[in-house]
């Protein structure tokens, strides 16, 4: 379904640039997959400083995301990566993080994520006339739900451009593709695994004593 536009490990002149990109055109979507897991200690402990520090330690590292949106677009871009696609054309990044960790996925780390990549990407000096979309994380399990909705004729771009336009923090990557199913008649399969992303989510954020107007 992404044969033509799936880009795996994309190559510069001194390595991976990125774990994969997806080509749409004006759009481009930037993959970075993650095997953290966070131990039960820290994921349902009540230290939630000791929890934010890890999670942005682990999915930020070394900026691996600002220097690949360096290398690509930068004023000093890998020569390497012209051969990738005509970057003039390109308008729009969306940088995702695939996990396996469903926890990682739960409502509101997003956007604390997105809050320290967002400084470390105006400090990259990468065009102006180059948007990069807030940070989306995904599971992996999202991936493969994603393929019916494919097959449907949606593309993974428009997707998370919807997605970001609903502002809503309080729910996941996971959780909207449902939405998105019910909406368009298209059956994604939910099964026990993935009742068990929503599960978590949910828990861990009420366990964090959240007001009650926020809702699940």
């Amino acid at each position: 379904l992404l044969k033509k536009k799936y880009i795996k490990s994309p190559q510069g002149s001194d390595g991976e640039i990125t774990d994969a990109l997806v080509d749409y055109g004006e759009s481009v979507v930037l993959l970075e997959f993650k095997a953290v897991f966070i131990s039960d200690t820290l994921k349902y402990g009540r230290n939630l400083d000791a929890l934010m520090e890890l999670l942005e330690e682990r999915l930020l590292k070394e900026d691996q995301i600002v220097r690949a949106l360096s290398r690509l677009f930068g004023p000093k871009a890998d020569p390497a990566s012209e051969r990738l696609f005509r970057k003039t054309r390109i308008r729009e990044v969306f940088p995702v993080i695939v996990s396996y960790d469903h926890s990682i996925c739960s409502p509101f780390l997003e956007e604390y994520l997105d809050k320290s990549l967002r400084e470390r990407i105006d400090a990259a000096g990468l065009p102006h006339s180059l948007r990069i979309a807030p940070l989306t994380i995904a599971s992996a399990d999202d991936i493969d739900i994603l393929v019916p909705l494919l097959r449907h004729g949606m593309n993974l771009a428009s997707l998370l451009k919807k997605r970001i336009e609903q502002k809503r923090p309080d729910v996941n990557f996971h959780n909207f593709l449902y939405a998105v199913g019910q909406e368009s008649g298209v059956a994604l399969g939910a099964g026990p695994a993935h009742q068990r992303v929503m599960d978590e989510s949910a828990q861990y954020w009420k366990d964090q004593e959240l007001p009650d107007s926020v809702r699940w």
